[in-house]
């Protein structure tokens, strides 16, 4: 249902949509790009939330706010997808 489009009209959605954990990859991707210097085993944890189906095609941002990350149009907007993650200090 998330890349067909019938399959996703009979199970009660408009079109296709992304696959959360296709979201949440992005986000642990760039976590570690911007914040780890690309060391992923510094990556300790990502606690994420899947808020609202992201329907496609759409034009999204990640946005990081300290320990805190979400995906949507802007910051403070309404989010399609809402975390935290921890860092590992060593």
């Amino acid at each position: 249902m998330h890349w067909v489009k019938p399959y996703a009209r009979l199970s009660g959605f408009p079109g296709t949509f992304l696959h959360g954990f296709s979201s949440m990859a992005r986000v642990a991707e760039i976590i570690i790009k911007n914040r780890l210097s690309g060391r992923a085993d510094r990556l300790e944890s990502l606690d994420v939330r899947f808020v609202r189906p992201l329907m496609l095609p759409n034009i999204i941002s990640v946005y990081m706010y300290q320990d805190d990350i979400w995906i949507g149009h802007a910051p403070g907007g309404a989010a399609y997808l809402s975390g935290q993650f921890s860092i590992n200090k060593s």
